[in-house]
C-alpha cells in the first residue's frame, strides 16, 4: 500500500461516519531502513464525532493502522478532535487501484 491508498481508506472510514467537515493527511516521515519508512496520518475532525471516527478507523483498518494519540483544540469559533495514527509502508509499493473501487 502506498501513502495514497492509504489516505483514501482512512477517508472511506470517516465519510462512513457521515462526516463531511474533515481533513486528513500525512503529517510525519519517518524512515526505518532502506525498505520501510513510518508516516503519522492526521485526521482532523468536529470534536463532536471525534471518538466514532477514531473507533470506525481503529476497527475497520486494523494491522493497517495504529492509533497513536489524540488531542482536542478548542477556540471561540471551532472545536476539533486531532487523532494520530501510524503505519508502516514500504519505499517500493505502487498504487492499489481495488482501494479506489
Amino acid at each position: 500500500m502506498n501513502e495514497e491508498a492509504l489516505i483514501a481508506l482512512t477517508e472511506k472510514w470517516i465519510i462512513d461516519q457521515e462526516v463531511n467537515d474533515y481533513k486528513c493527511f500525512i503529517g510525519e516521515r519517518k524512515k526505518q531502513d532502506s525498505a520501510r519508512y513510518e508516516v503519522t496520518v492526521c485526521v482532523i475532525v468536529d470534536v463532536k464525532v471525534g471518538e466514532a471516527v477514531m473507533k470506525s478507523i481503529v476497527k475497520n483498518l486494523k494491522g493497517t493502522l495504529a492509533f497513536h494519540s489524540s488531542a482536542v483544540d478548542l477556540d471561540e469559533r471551532r472545536s476539533v478532535d486531532i487523532l494520530l495514527f501510524t503505519s508502516e509502508l514500504r519505499y517500493d509499493e505502487e498504487p492499489n487501484d481495488e482501494v479506489y473501487a
